[in-house]
């Protein structure tokens, strides 16, 4: 009897030793996975990381415009597809508006709308009837959520309407820091914000395209509609300063010794003469005033266009480039026809000789003198503030399979000032893989 419970007991202790013993034993293989995801996880974000150095240095020493005119860093694979850093390959991608296609390369804020500088017409002729039938309500409120009074537009929102939020909201009543503040504004639904490529990997998932089958809910047309996120912008602005990194000379302020010894060897003694004569009765409040100069010739203004200024402030913000805003982005500017968007961009992209894109004086020959006086303190050709998006995998084996493992950033990179900095940085890891899943294997960190 006593030796069958000793046997017994014994049995007892031996299971719950083994059963210790395996979940001892289980918790450290979770601990030790744990631990190399995270590892992992470093590794990836340090090569992410390191990425957007390269890039500052590609901005700051290479020569970054084709021969065709256009920036080269608009799609540059050589640099940006798959760069190998240690056992991980880094890309910097985004999607192409003009064409639909994903580029290797950065996509600059200059492209698209400023906040500080949309008004009701601009926003309205953006095309976001595929995303939403409150087109109105969408518009008004964002004009509602930047400007400075409390008055609400017929279909916008201010301070009561917030006020109903859970938890309350105030509206901005000025520039937003960044515009997922838009989220807040009525009608401005996460389809709106982002279109159809809600994870931002710059292209249409089936997900995305199948109604209101699975989330998120889209229009199921096969077609990826951008939101506001790809046409708007809080960051833009350039210097002003020609391309030597001059001031600009103030048409309304300089001297006229000033005017002859900046103007004189472009256009000769006799038509900066005539510059300043007008200038004694006229106050320019654009650049485009001097085309209606007697004598004045739009040969004349393209050698000088990128020299002489309205503007006494030393930034300018949102200003739109017009060599590589998307023809959504140009077909807001006033006074701009579906003939003539595509016209400017059959131009940029054509690289024929002759077409100087290095300020906008090319713009002149497509649009005309009137349409150009309106648009004229709208426009420029350079991009100072870049939207980066960064996607960290490790290499592939031989097989052409990848290690599980994978960081995505989202940063605006600011180069105008005396130093590179970040306006924004934002991870965007959650939002799951950029590339096709079938043509690799990895989970998300």
């Amino acid at each position: 009897m006593r030796q069958g419970s000793v046997l017994i007991l014994v049995t007892w202790v031996v299971v719950v030793l083994s059963l210790v013993m395996t979940t001892f034993l289980r918790e450290s293989l979770v601990e030790a996975r744990v631990s190399s995801y995270r590892q992992d996880s470093l590794v990836l974000r340090q090569a992410a990381e390191s990425s957007l150095e390269r890039v500052i240095g590609y901005l700051s020493t290479n020569e970054t415009t084709g021969e065709d005119g256009r920036p080269l860093w608009l799609n540059d694979p050589d640099s940006f597809q798959d760069v190998a850093i240690g056992n991980v390959e880094v890309s910097i991608y985004y999607r192409d508006l003009e064409t639909g296609e994903l580029r290797y390369g950065l996509s600059d804020e200059a492209s698209r709308i400023h906040l500080f500088s949309a008004d009701e017409s601009m926003l309205g002729a953006l095309p976001l009837d595929a995303l939403s039938d409150e087109t109105d309500r969408i518009v008004d409120g964002i004009l509602d959520w930047v400007d400075e009074d409390s008055n609400p537009r017929p279909d916008g929102a201010e301070n009561e309407e917030y006020a109903l939020l859970s938890p309350p909201q105030e509206p901005r009543n000025g520039l937003p820091e960044t515009l997922s503040e838009l989220l807040l504004v009525p009608g401005v639904t996460p389809l709106v914000f982002y279109g159809e490529d809600i994870n931002r990997n710059a292209r249409l998932d089936a997900n995305e395209s199948d109604g209101e089958d699975r989330w998120p809910a889209d229009n199921g047309d096969s077609e990826l509609d951008p939101g506001l996120i790809d046409y708007l912008t809080v960051y833009s602005y350039e210097k002003n300063v020609d391309s030597d990194g001059v001031k600009r000379l103030d048409i309304n302020q300089a001297s006229e010794e000033d005017f002859y010894s900046r103007l004189g060897s472009k256009i000769g003694s006799r038509k900066v003469n005539r510059i300043l004569q007008v200038r004694r009765s006229v106050n320019f409040t654009s650049i485009g005033q001097l085309l209606d100069v007697p004598g004045f010739s739009s040969g004349d203004f393209k050698k000088i266009v990128d020299i002489v200024t309205v503007q006494s402030e030393t930034f300018i913000p949102g200003r739109i480039n017009v060599v590589t805003a998307p023809p959504e982005v140009l077909a807001v500017l006033p006074g701009m026809t579906e003939e003539l968007v595509e016209e400017l961009v059959e131009v940029r992209s054509s690289g024929e000789d002759g077409v100087d894109l290095s300020t906008i004086g090319w713009v002149l020959s497509v649009v005309g003198k009137q349409r150009f006086q309106l648009i004229a303190e709208r426009m420029t050709t350079r991009s100072s503030q870049y939207r980066i998006h960064v996607v960290a995998r490790f290499k592939a084996d031989d097989s052409g399979r990848r290690p599980p493992g994978m960081v995505r950033l989202r940063v605006v990179l600011d180069m105008a000032g005396t130093k590179p900095r970040f306006l924004q940085y934002q991870d965007w890891t959650h939002r799951g893989p950029v590339f096709p899943l079938e043509e690799e294997s990895y989970s998300v960190r």
